[in-house]
């Protein structure tokens, strides 16, 4: 009898030996992608040499399986309790209504095997190695009732949407959403009263859960989109109904979704087919791949950028920040920023254009500039002693490593860099993380990389005559950069991956 009453709680502490898949999951928006299946392909080999060793233990200890079991699940915690995460898992309702299917699904297979079996230990270890795909099951079986709450909660945004008074507006684009959509709040915030949403809430279910939580009782609510497919921009759109846009630019991003280059510009010009003559969106000039926008949507729509309509001149960049001058039409704006970096430059250019056109005076918009500090893990800057730590670990795309390189170019002394590269851009992976390793050979001094995409990114960066050095993990990677540092050494990180990348 022990051994029944043992093997359920030690299949539950199996449960939590495999958190890693929940987190994974978790990360993943609760979407199955080869990545966690991979995981679970390269360990299976220790699942079945388990399997194969709850034979021979059946064939010597056939009377001692409870201590078997008892060990088992002893030995799974320990390991567990090894296991170290960059992300700590959020024990959601969602979370905690998928472990609670997780656990009956468990438990009727395991049952299941006993009395087919008839050897607890077998059925045991049997169901222990499957357990990832048991949670598959076990989301799979959920779905029909996320999707119901997730609906509840989106409906319920969008008629706070409709009945507020608030003026929707959209941030769109491959890269610098955040900073801009920070920027233009606090331009805004000098005549309106306004509300953005927080960190990276640019998802349906993180939009809603804002809205839902927040006073809409405002002039301007600024909405941060992303977007990974076609029809993710027009259905937010659907959801907030903007009246004013600005496209911060397009990049190779998230190109395993969406394929080509191609789909990704028009998702991201989605949101022009939305808003009204009316309306207006505001287009960043210095990118390549947004001027086919001038022509789509029938808004009013308007340049910004070095070469917009307004434009960013006299620009002169230090380590300490910039300054330049806004000009538009009759305007001519000297400013300062403590913002590191040209590109920044532009999401200032971007924010000004459309806090111009809501009415925001000159004096305003250089008083805002004045005060920005940067975004978090956006080129966000630290003095440890005398080296200069750069955070730029949201640094996800080409456009962003180059911004990284010219600004590093500011500043003296020995350049360090640490790169995981670029994710998420499927069969071109390895061309786009060889181009960072070739940008970083023009400005970073030392490379220490990380990760799959090391080789390529190894390889371009030997295009400088240079060569990267392979870490085998963030905390390995500092190692190694500490015993280089120098006087006025300054030290980057780019793209701190998630734990399910």
């Amino acid at each position: 009898m022990l051994k029944y009453i043992l093997s359920l709680p030690a299949l539950f502490v199996c449960l939590y030996a495999c958190k890693k898949y929940l987190l994974f999951l978790q990360l993943q928006s609760y979407k199955f992608n080869k990545t966690f299946f991979k995981v679970y392909k390269d360990k299976f080999w220790l699942f079945c040499l388990g399997f194969l060793l709850s034979f021979l233990l059946i064939f010597l200890f056939d009377k001692y399986q409870e201590y078997l079991i008892l060990a088992f699940s002893l030995i799974m915690l320990a390991l567990s309790f090894k296991i170290k995460f960059k992300t700590n898992i959020k024990y959601t309702k969602r979370l905690i209504r998928l472990i609670c299917s997780y656990c009956v699904v468990c438990v009727i297979l395991l049952v299941t095997l006993e009395i087919c079996l008839k050897q607890v230990l077998l059925a045991f270890i049997i169901t222990y190695i499957f357990l990832p795909l048991l949670l598959a099951s076990a989301n799979l079986i959920n779905l029909p009732i996320e999707k119901h709450i997730n609906n509840y909660y989106i409906k319920k945004a969008k008629t706070k949407i409709c009945s507020s008074k608030a003026i929707s507006i959209a941030i769109v684009g491959s890269y610098g959403k955040t900073s801009v959509k920070n920027i233009l709040y606090k331009m805004l915030s000098q005549k309106y009263n306004c509300v953005v949403t927080p960190s990276s809430y640019n998802t349906p279910l993180g939009i809603a859960k804002f809205v839902n939580t927040t006073s809409l009782d405002c002039d301007y609510c600024i909405y941060e989109m992303g977007a990974k497919r076609l029809g993710d921009i027009s259905y937010l759109c659907q959801m907030v109904k903007p009246k004013f846009a600005i496209i911060t630019g397009i990049d190779t991003c998230h190109l395993e979704t969406f394929k080509s280059i191609e789909n990704i510009i028009k998702a991201k010009g989605e949101v022009l087919d939305y808003l009204e003559q009316n309306d207006l969106c505001i287009i960043n000039s210095d990118c390549n791949n947004c001027k086919e926008y001038l022509a789509l949507g029938k808004c009013q729509k308007f340049t910004a950028g070095e070469k917009g309509e307004l434009s960013i001149n006299n620009i002169s960049c230090s380590y300490l920040g910039s300054n330049f001058t806004i000009k538009y039409q009759e305007i001519s704006l000297p400013c300062q920023t403590k913002l590191l970096g040209k590109h920044n430059l532009t999401n200032i250019a971007l924010s000004s254009m459309l806090a111009l056109k809501l009415g925001v005076n000159t004096q305003d918009i250089a008083k805002t500039c004045l005060d920005l500090t940067p975004t978090l893990h956006r080129l966000s800057l630290t003095k440890v002693g005398n080296i200069t730590v750069i955070d730029d670990s949201y640094n996800a795309n080409l456009s962003g490593v180059e911004a990284l390189c010219q600004t590093l170019d500011l500043f003296d002394g020995k350049k360090m860099a640490i790169s995981q590269g670029i994710v998420e851009v499927g069969s071109a992976s390895y061309d786009i993380n060889f181009k960072v390793g070739q940008k970083m050979s023009l400005s970073v001094d030392l490379l220490v990389v990380i990760g799959k995409n090391s080789q390529a990114i190894s390889q371009g960066y030997a295009t400088g005559n240079k060569v990267a050095i392979k870490a085998k993990n963030l905390q390995d990677a500092v190692k190694i950069c500490q015993a280089h540092y120098s006087t006025h050494s300054t030290l980057v990180f780019q793209n701190d991956l998630p734990d399910n990348l």
